[in-house]
Parts: C-alpha cells; structure tokens; sequence
C-alpha cells in the first residue's frame, strides 16, 4: 500500500512506485471518479497513443510509407485488398 499526505494547498504528492507503475510524467492530469458505492476511482486522463509504444511485441516490420498507406486506408474507408491481409491495423 501507498500513502500520500495532503497539503494545506489541497496537493498532493504521489509516491514514486505510484507514479512508475502508472508511468505518470509531469503535466499528466489524474481523473477523480466516484464510484456507486461512495468510493472513488482514480485514473489518468491524457494517456498518448505514444506512450503505448513498445507494449506490443511483434516481428512485423512496416516501413513508415506502409504506415501512412494504412493510416491514409483507415481514414479513406477503402480496403485495396479483397483478400485477407497479414498488416496490423493502426
């Protein structure tokens, strides 16, 4: 279990292992969220597709001209293949 103490400011500190779990960086926002029961929730609220990078291990390899071939396919709504493909959705 963590503690943080409150400031006469109403601020708070957030324990370091609190922060590396939850890879909280300065200038992150923290939601409050109350739950039914009375309890509260808390959860971060800015979370960057960025900061996702690195948690899918893959061996699929995209140049970044495939990348934007995928991005620009998603927005276009178009699928240039009629038959399955082996790309990862982006």
């Amino acid at each position: 279990m963590s503690i943080a103490g409150l400031t006469s400011k109403g601020q708070i500190t957030i324990p370091a292992k609190v922060r590396v779990d939850l890879n909280l960086r300065e200038g992150d926002q923290l939601e409050f969220i109350q739950q039914e029961d009375g309890t509260w929730q808390v959860a971060t609220k800015n979370l960057s597709v960025m900061s996702l990078c690195g948690a899918v291990k893959t061996d699929i390899s995209l140049s970044d001209n495939e990348i934007k071939a995928c991005i620009s396919e998603v927005y276009s709504g178009k699928d240039n293949n009629d038959e399955q493909d082996d790309r990862v959705a982006v």
